[in-house]
This record gives C-alpha cells, structure tokens and sequence, in this order.
C-alpha cells in the first residue's frame, strides 16, 4: 500500500511539474479540435476531408526540413551550451532558406491532385510553416523548463485563431479565409516566441549560413530528425492513402477518429516534455538512467494510459454523435479499434525519449524507418481490402513493432542502471 502511495504521489509532482505543459497541449488541441469541429458541421465531409488532408500532408514535409533540430536545442539549452546563440541563429536561417523548397513542394503536389480548393491548401502549407518555426523557438524555453511563459504565448495566439475563426464562421465565411487565419495565428505566436528570445540576450538575425556550425549541429540532429520524418509519414501516410484510394469523405471519417485517439499522446506531453531535459542532464552527468527513476515514470505513465484508453473506448459513440453529428457514426468503431494503439503509442513515445536523451539517436531513427516502411506497406495492402478497418489495423502493428524494436535495444544496451550515487543538485 505505501509503494502504491509512494507511486500516486510522483504522478502528482509529475503533473504539477507539467502543469503548464499539460495546459498547452489541451488548449492547442482544444482550439484546432473546436474548429475543426465547425468546419465538420458546417461544411461538406469532402472539405473536412481536403483540410485534414492538407494539413497531414503539410506536416510530412515540414518533418522533413525540420532536420530534428528543434530536439537538438532542447537539448542543447538544458545543457546550458555556450554556444546556443551562435546556432539557433545558424539552424534558424536554414529553416528559412528551406521555405522555398517547402512552398514548391506543397504547391506542385496541391496543383496536381487537382484540389478545387488550391489556395486554402496552400494556406494550411503556410501556416504549417510557422507552426514549425514556432517549435524551433519553443524548443529553448522548454529545455529552461519555462514551460509557463510558452503557455501564454501559446494561448494569446489561439485565442486569437478561435475568436476570429468562430466570428467568420458567423458570418458564413468561405473556407480559403478560415485557413488563412491559421496562417495569421503562426505568424502571432512567432513573434511573441522572437520577442521572448530578445529578452534572453539571444539575437536572431537573417544571414548566411556557417558551414562548419551547421555541420555540427546535423552530426547530431539529423538522426533525429530523420527519425522524426518517419513518425510524421507513418503517423500521416495513411491518410494521403485514403484520399486516393477511397476519396476526401472516407478521410474526414477517417480523421474524426484519428483526433480523438491521439488525444491522449497530446496530454502526455506533461511527463514527456520534460523528460527529455531531464534524462539528457541525468545521462550526461552519470553516463546511464537510474533503472528506479525510470520505473516510476513508466508507472506514472500507465497511470494515465489505462484510464484514458478505458473512457475513450466505452464513450466513443457518445462523444462522435453529439460532437460530430450522426453522419459520423461509421467513426465509432474506428476509434474502438484504434485505442488498442494507445499503450504502444505512449510507451513507444517514452523510449523514444530514453534513447534520444542518451544520445542513441541513430536507434530511433532505424526503429521508425523499419516502422515507416512496414506502415506503408501495411496500409498499401489492407486499405484495399478492408477500407478504413485496414488502416486502423496497420497503425496497431506499427506502433506496438516501434516500441518492443526501441525496448529491446534499450535493456541490451545496459542504458539502465541500479543508482549507487543518485544525483541531488540537477535543477530538474
């Protein structure tokens, strides 16, 4: 009984520790999933499906110029790196010259699935965009563990996204204006991010690119990136694959029980968040992760992923039905099938953390590129066959392959160790 105390009580410093990220998380999906929501009910299933289309596809290219440099300055700002001005400014000017490429990318591709709606895709690729700026300024207040500052920024800029969406929307507004102001929400928060990053002494200024810098900062990055642009492909793909297989109305029944199931990765940000600071510290100082703290942060983590799956799965139908009408019913059990997925999801998620933390970046990437390619393979098969049923059962496999491929690795790599001399002056 005192262990399981011992336990409820990390849980609650660890939640109060993430209280700010656990707030960002619920306004950020609050505000997306509230007008996400209008656009459902107010529109055609085809639109809802052509928005959930291009924003997935927008966040496969942007992962794919992100270079995993928004970890490697978390990363890098925990530790405190003497140098950290010097290369966000680097890895900040290769973001923008990596906006060209991004916009004809995007561009070319909405151009040719012949979306009647090109300009509203193109928006949604725009505000993508600053959405990823945005991550790359974040990435410095997170690894200080001023999580309370992003919050505000964060909610100043979605207030504003939300407040004029829904007088839009009042007035009937045309669906092109509606993801514009995605794009004008990015562009809000960003400058609150550049103004936050001013105030730290830390200059942003537009110029050439340092070679040797910026090959210093992707020697490390890049791993992770890579490893990113396969979580986003498989976490995406089989979205883009529905559109052609099936069309934009199997999407927006697709995306319907997508969102509601990933709701529990955004919420777990609170432990995951900063948990990467804090085991990149923990690691550099010891050279592995005390095997006791990482068992209690598993246990707090399975104390939020067994009520969260156990809610989601009995009011599914409640929740689809009176939040997206009974047209939506077909994604009920989808999103029953797709909460198998959550416990793979999250503790995948954890490890993934584990390894990057412990600069074993390189494994991350392997073990998402191996599940990437069994993803698309997955879909490429199943989705013909068994439609939207298909898809859901590919991502299952994916997600519990990723983590048994990442918890394997980390128990044969002697990572975690008993602590004979624990750590008492981190900061974290």
């Amino acid at each position: 009984m005192q262990q399981v105390y011992q336990h409820f009580l990390h849980f609650v410093h660890t939640l109060k520790r993430g209280i700010y990220i656990l707030l960002s998380n619920i306004l950020e999906k609050a505000a997306f999933f509230l007008i996400f929501l209008f656009i459902a009910r107010l529109f055609s299933k085809d639109t809802f499906g052509l928005i959930s289309a291009s924003f997935a596809f927008a966040n496969i290219v942007a992962s794919i110029f992100e270079g995993g440099l928004n970890f490697y300055f978390q990363r890098e700002s925990a530790v405190r790196n003497v140098n950290l001005n010097e290369e966000l400014n680097n890895g900040f000017n290769l973001r923008l010259f990596l906006f060209v490429p991004y916009v004809l990318i995007t561009g070319i591709y909405f151009h040719l699935t012949g979306s009647a709606y090109f300009y509203t895709s193109l928006f949604i690729a725009l505000a993508v965009f600053a959405f990823s700026i945005n991550n790359l300024f974040n990435a410095i207040l997170f690894g200080r563990n001023e999580y309370k500052a992003s919050f505000l920024y964060l909610l100043i800029s979605r207030s504003v996204l939300i407040l004029i969406v829904a007088g839009k929307l009042y007035f009937n507004a045309s669906i092109e204006s509606i993801a514009l102001i995605f794009a004008l929400s990015g562009f809000i928060h960003t400058v609150l991010l550049w103004r936050d990053l001013i105030q730290k002494k830390i200059r942003l200024y537009f110029a050439f690119i340092n070679r040797e810098i910026i090959k210093r900062i992707l020697v490390s990055a890049l791993p992770m990136g890579i490893g990113m642009i396969m979580v986003w492909i498989y976490d995406r793909v089989d979205v883009i694959i529905i559109q052609n297989y099936l069309g934009y109305s199997f999407v927006a029944i697709y995306a319907v029980a997508y969102s509601l199931f990933k709701l529990p990765q955004s919420f777990a940000n609170f432990l995951l968040t900063p948990l990467f600071s804090e085991l990149s510290v923990t690691y550099g100082e010891k050279g592995y992760l005390p095997f006791s703290m990482m068992k209690n942060k598993v246990i707090t983590l399975l104390m939020f992923i067994v009520p969260c799956s156990f809610i989601l799965y009995y009011l599914a139908k409640i929740v689809i039905v009176f939040l997206y009408s009974p047209g939506y019913m077909a994604s009920v059990p989808l999103l029953q099938l797709l909460i198998i997925c959550i416990p793979g999801l999250l503790l995948n998620n954890f490890t993934g953390t584990t390894l990057n933390s412990c600069r074993k970046e390189r494994i991350v990437t392997f073990s998402v590129l191996w599940a990437a390619i069994l993803n698309i393979v997955l879909n490429i098969v199943l989705i013909p066959r068994y439609a939207l049923i298909g898809a859901a059962i590919a991502s299952i496999i994916t997600e519990y392959f990723t983590f048994f491929y990442q918890f394997v690795y980390i128990l044969k790599s002697h990572l975690l160790k008993e602590d004979s001399h624990p750590i008492t002056n981190s900061g974290h």
